[in-house]
């Protein structure tokens, strides 16, 4: 078919197929006019306000979605609103959710929540669902979006912003502030102390674990759930705050033994109690490291005397001489654990020396006596003849009692005619100028200080005619007095400036292992070292115990018995 068109004074001719392009042309810049006019009506249509700061935090302990709390911030016109609508979605399929995914899909709500009388603080049900239509799992990760619903079908609806990425646990909640201190003197595990509170949401635990691991060792949940009973310490539920201390009985997740310089890691699983939760929870390890602190615990209070030591049948004896007086005072005992002092009405005058023996202790004074005193603090005579220059320490070895003073070393033993005599055994010499004191090691050794010396002089033959005496080692400090441990196989010293040294007398090598002015470790404080007088090992305590002239002048005579704990060997 063929159309003819006038125009002006031509006329065209044009066929059918032309007419046809045409219409379709007007049709399609008809229908495009339409939809820019339908697309300004939407960008002008109203919608009620969102929510806003939507917030959804695990806050239970019934190990399902019950535990969830939905914290959010109303809409602005709250009153244009008709309801609430939550839904949640698994965060690997957030992406492009929108109101337009809620319609396509027809998507139902896990919850509605109706504006009246609104808290914006709501727990969800046991029993949501996402989107999917499927349970919330314990620990998956979730959004939450809530939908405002309009009152008016002439305002659209809105929607929030996602929450928070959330999940819910059927874990116990886990010890967090888990606080170490090295607090005793043992240097053994036993000095330390673990400080914790409990979790704040703990109705679901029925105890915690304490367990031990070297640094190295990475300890996970299962390990310590299934832990052997000599590597944990179970601790009852309910005290809210703990100060524990670590028994000597525990030991090493591996069942070694817990040792000193050895670093380690201390955890608490939290376990459940089945019901409002059914997997126990581990802590992070918080590490600690048992170390020789050099830290000095004061065991008595103050009182007067020259401080001289013996430690025999429990119980410390101490032979004192007033500082004033000389002449005066005589033996107290002192308990190393209370530190109660136990004055004892003696003849003794001018206490110096003394030994422990068997079942009781031998002290010596200046008046050349020496008095036995048994467990029972009874006391006997045991010799008395004309004084020695400056009597100064006795020590026992076998059944024979030595006594070192300025003239040299006697022994002290029963006569041929039965009686006790004072004998002269090495007398004063070229390097025994005035020995004062006089320590028993292995065998035969013997050590003996000079007064007012540096020095130390050593035997291994001593009580034999052909001993000799060699200078052993010379100490930085004048030395007040010396003590030997039979366990350690080390001598430990005690000087005049206020350190205590430990001494490898094989060697011939010395160590400072305490001293200096007091410290803080933040519980108690434990004092330094002044002027240490008289020293002595307690191998049954595995420490050594000291007197000191802490106080200042030293004239006044006041005296601290104080107490250094060894290491482990």
């Amino acid at each position: 078919m063929e159309i003819f068109i006038k125009s002006n004074s031509n006329t065209i001719k044009v066929d059918f197929n032309f007419k046809v392009i045409i219409v379709l042309i007007v049709m399609t810049l008809t229908v495009t006019c339409c939809e820019f006019q339908n697309n300004e009506d939407i960008t002008k249509k109203e919608f009620v306000g969102a929510v806003s700061n939507v917030v959804v935090q695990d806050v239970g302990n019934s190990g399902n979605p019950s535990d969830l709390k939905v914290s959010f911030d109303s809409a602005p016109n709250e009153n244009e609103i008709a309801s609430y609508q939550i839904f949640i979605v698994q965060t690997d399929e957030f992406v492009g959710f929108s109101i337009d995914h809620i319609i396509s899909q027809g998507l139902e709500p896990a919850e509605i929540i109706l504006t009246s009388g609104l808290n914006n603080d709501i727990r969800l049900a046991e029993s949501t669902l996402d989107i999917s239509g499927n349970a919330l799992e314990p620990d998956e990760s979730y959004f939450l979006y809530i939908l405002s619903v309009s009152t008016d079908q002439s305002k659209g609806n809105s929607l929030s912003l996602n929450s928070n990425i959330f999940s819910y646990s059927d874990f116990t909640s886990p010890v967090t502030d888990i606080c170490i201190k090295d607090i005793g003197n043992s240097n053994s595990h036993q000095d330390i102390y673990i400080e914790f509170s409990e979790p704040i949401n703990r109705s679901a635990i029925s105890g915690y674990k304490l367990l031990i691991t070297e640094n190295s060792f990475l300890l996970n949940q299962g390990l310590a759930s299934n832990a052997p009973d000599s590597t944990f310490l179970y601790l009852e539920p309910g005290q809210l705050n703990y100060n524990i201390q670590i028994p000597e009985t525990l030991k090493n997740i591996d069942g070694s033994i817990i040792r000193e310089n050895q670093g380690y890691s201390v955890y608490l699983l939290s376990i459940a109690d089945g019901v409002g939760a059914n997997q126990n929870t581990l802590s992070e390890a918080v590490n600690f490291t048992i170390e020789n602190t050099k830290y000095v615990q004061t065991i008595s209070s103050q009182f007067e005397g020259n401080g001289g030591i013996v430690v025999a049948y429990k119980v410390f004896v101490y032979n004192l001489g007033s500082l004033s007086n000389p002449n005066g005072s005589g033996v107290k005992l002192i308990d190393p654990e209370s530190g109660d002092i136990n004055i004892l009405l003696t003849p003794f005058s001018g206490a110096t020396g003394g030994s422990a023996w068997g079942n009781g202790s031998y002290i010596c004074t200046a008046n050349r006596q020496i008095y036995f005193l048994d467990e029972q603090n009874r006391y006997d005579l045991f010799f008395s003849g004309p004084p020695l220059t400056l009597t100064t320490d006795l020590e026992v070895r076998s059944f024979t009692r030595f006594v070192a003073d300025c003239s040299g070393i006697y022994t002290v033993a029963e006569g041929p005619t039965g009686f006790i005599e004072l004998r002269d055994l090495y007398p004063k010499s070229e390097l025994l100028t005035c020995p004062i004191n006089l320590e028993f090691g292995y065998q035969n050794s013997a050590f003996i200080v000079n007064n007012r010396s540096k020095e130390i002089i050593y035997t291994g033959e001593f009580g034999m005619e052909n001993a000799e005496f060699i200078e052993l080692l010379t100490l930085p400090e004048t030395i007040a007095s010396i003590t030997f441990s039979k366990s350690r196989n080390k001598l430990y010293a005690a000087t005049e400036d206020g350190y205590i040294y430990e001494i490898n007398y094989l060697s011939r090598t010395f160590e400072k292992v305490a001293g200096g002015p007091k410290i803080q470790d933040g519980v108690a404080e434990l004092a330094g070292i002044t002027r240490p007088y008289s020293i002595a090992v307690d191998e049954a305590r595995n420490c050594l115990y000291f007197t000191d002239l802490s106080t200042q002048p030293a004239s006044n005579g006041r005296v601290v018995l104080r107490k250094l704990g060894f290491e482990r060997n």
